[in-house]
């Protein structure tokens, strides 16, 4: 960041099909927030998520649900709210199922004494 010369950390998600994959997905993630990432992005398409609003219907994995949000919490991640619709995905039926699977998150270390103000980052097409 040229304001502070800060660096940040940035991971980039495409998040596997299977349940088994995407708990070692979380438990990597886990992993890899160490103490040095003291300003990191993670952001991309997760294949999960933490709340039953983030789907259009009741058919809700609440095990990996659990799982995530014990992630997003384990490793403090905060989530930096999109603009633009509320679902991110489509199986593209007459009567589809909708979720939102991209997302944003931002974690600022211990070390990080000043507020970031952060802009709109996305602005998400059509679903």
């Amino acid at each position: 960041m040229k304001a502070d010369n800060a660096e940040w950390w940035i991971t980039v998600v495409y998040e596997p099909q299977a349940d088994m994959d995407k708990l070692l997905f979380l438990q990597e993630l886990k992993d890899i927030a160490a103490p040095e990432h003291d300003r990191w992005l993670v952001i991309g398409d997760f294949n999960l998520i933490y709340q039953a609003t983030d789907k259009n219907n009741t058919n809700l994995n609440r095990r990996l649900m659990g799982c995530f949000r014990e992630t997003i919490d384990d490793v403090h991640l905060k989530e930096i709210q999109l603009n633009g619709h509320r679902f991110t995905w489509s199986n593209g039926q007459n009567h589809p199922t909708l979720t939102r699977i991209d997302r944003v998150f931002l974690h600022l270390g211990l070390r990080t004494s000043f507020p970031i103000l952060l802009p709109p980052l996305l602005t998400l097409a059509n679903v």
